[in-house]
This record gives structure tokens, C-alpha cells and sequence, in this order.
């Protein structure tokens, strides 16, 4: 589901490698904590996103990082 949707921002949308390898770094990290709470990706709540947008804020990430994680998301 990742690949097909980087895929689709190369190619439909044309953005730059380097928003499409960030985009790819966010949708990695959430399929990495859906995982670890053990809920396929796409069944994800909003209050799950919600809590993890959380971690990444209190992990020191910047405001601006953390609103393209939350672009990503969406």
C-alpha cells in the first residue's frame, strides 16, 4: 500500500524525490508502530494517529516535520 502510494505522488503528482523519500520515511515509521500495536495500517483510529503524531512531537521532532507527518497521514 506504501509503494503504491509513493508511486502515485512519482508519477501523478511529480513531486520531488526528496518529498517523496520523506513521505516514505513517515508512512514507514506509522506502518512500523501500527505493527507494534499489532492493527493492519489502514484500520488505524483517529485517536492511534492522534497518539502517534504525539510520540514523534515528544521524540524532539520539529513543528514542521511533524506537519508534513501529518499531511502524510492524511
Amino acid at each position: 500500500m506504501i509503494e503504491a502510494y509513493l508511486d502515485h505522488l512519482r508519477v501523478e503528482r511529480r513531486l520531488s524525490r526528496h518529498t517523496i523519500d520523506s513521505y516514505g520515511r513517515d508512512l514507514r515509521q506509522l506502518a512500523a508502530c501500527a505493527a507494534a500495536m499489532e492493527t493492519p495500517l489502514a484500520q488505524l483510529t483517529r485517536q492511534a494517529l492522534e497518539t502517534f503524531v504525539q510520540q514523534e512531537m515528544a521524540r524532539g521532532q520539529s513543528p514542521r516535520s511533524v506537519a508534513r507527518l501529518v499531511a502524510t497521514i492524511r
